[in-house]
């Protein structure tokens, strides 16, 4: 069997090989037949965002859905972890959308908004982050949070017992000097591994991408 991402639809689904009739040749041929299919998509009933999913894994109990979500009006993105049990996975198939997928119950699917639990992560650390002290000084300078950017790395990696393990670059918006001088509305921090566990709901771990003395990659690059 062979668990497959479906990004536009933003669906799981489950597939088996089985075989076909003998052909004349004496030969025998198979077909892939598809035995369940699950959205993971929150927003699936509103029209007002948009769900892509980007990347998927899986432990021995839990499936991570790694999914960007864009607003009508493109004035609003956000990633966030869809997380779900691998049993309610398969209890999902009974229930079929419109669309042709089916439905999650409420309360089987664990949504956590990436970029916010970064934030608060950083925000609430203890130990002092070299790297970051400039977003420290733009939100104690009445930065806005809103406009702190965390771009997400476009694959996930499952680490076992529910944690998920992605990269995310975090950028500040640069002053009217730095963007005439550089040419970018965004200045780069730093980039970090962020462990996250499904069952708490939030970061466990973090961890350096780059040495301390090495250069960052841009913003946009994975």
């Amino acid at each position: 069997q062979v668990l497959a991402a479906y990004s536009n639809d933003c669906t799981l689904r489950l597939f088996k090989t089985v075989a076909k009739s003998v052909d004349t040749a004496g030969g025998s041929p198979r077909a892939c037949r598809e035995l369940v299919c699950v959205s993971v998509d929150p927003f699936r009933n509103t029209k007002r965002q948009t769900c892509r999913l980007v990347a998927m894994d899986l432990d021995e109990e839990v499936i991570g859905c790694l999914c960007h979500v864009i607003g009508d009006d493109h004035d609003h993105e956000a990633y966030i972890l869809a997380v779900t049990r691998r049993d309610d996975f398969l209890a999902a198939s009974g229930s079929k959308l419109s669309s042709g997928g089916a439905s999650l119950e409420e309360g089987k699917v664990h949504i956590i908004d990436i970029g916010e639990a970064v934030l608060n992560y950083l925000i609430s650390c203890e130990e002092v982050d070299h790297r970051l002290l400039r977003l420290f000084d733009y939100l104690s300078d009445g930065g806005d949070a809103s406009e702190v950017e965390i771009i997400v790395s476009q694959s996930v990696k499952a680490c076992g017992y529910g944690r998920f393990l992605v990269e995310v670059a975090i950028s500040i918006p640069s002053t009217p000097l730095e963007e005439e001088e550089i040419d970018e509305a965004m200045i780069l921090l730093d980039r970090k591994l962020m462990l996250f566990s499904a069952s708490a709901e939030a970061i466990v771990w973090a961890g350096e991408t780059n040495p301390t003395d090495g250069g960052l990659l841009p913003r946009h690059k994975d």
